[in-house]
């Protein structure tokens, strides 16, 4: 079994003139790092095969900058196919220039992509 792994973490302030832009940004592209060494621990254990994407983190912010999220949704997308499943650790508070919920938006893509 292939299981697709990532993180997407940031908490966004519409009361923040300021955007977050890529530069606030922590990514690390490949094996997982932190908060999804747990969730590659388990389904290693569980005899899954791994496939890592990004794992990235900003401080609270003003909105995301669409170029950074777009940026971060195609690095998860690329890794997607041929899965049998997707695991992401998210913090549930991303708001992008025009997304106004980044998580459910790339859970969408993920949906339509994987199925």
């Amino acid at each position: 079994m292939k299981i697709l792994v990532g993180a997407l973490g940031h908490e966004s302030n519409t009361f923040t003139s300021r955007p977050t832009t890529l530069e606030n940004f922590l990514p690390a592209y490949g094996p997982a790092r932190d908060a999804q060494e747990g969730i590659i621990s388990t389904l290693q254990a569980s005899g899954a095969e791994v496939v890592p994407t990004i794992s990235m983190y900003a401080l609270p912010g003003g909105r995301v900058v669409r170029s950074a999220f777009e940026e971060f949704k195609n690095a998860i997308l690329s890794k997607a196919y041929e899965v049998d499943g997707v695991c992401l650790f998210m913090h549930g508070a991303m708001l992008a220039e025009g997304v106004d919920c980044c998580e459910s938006n790339l859970l969408a893509a993920l949906r339509q992509q994987v199925g």
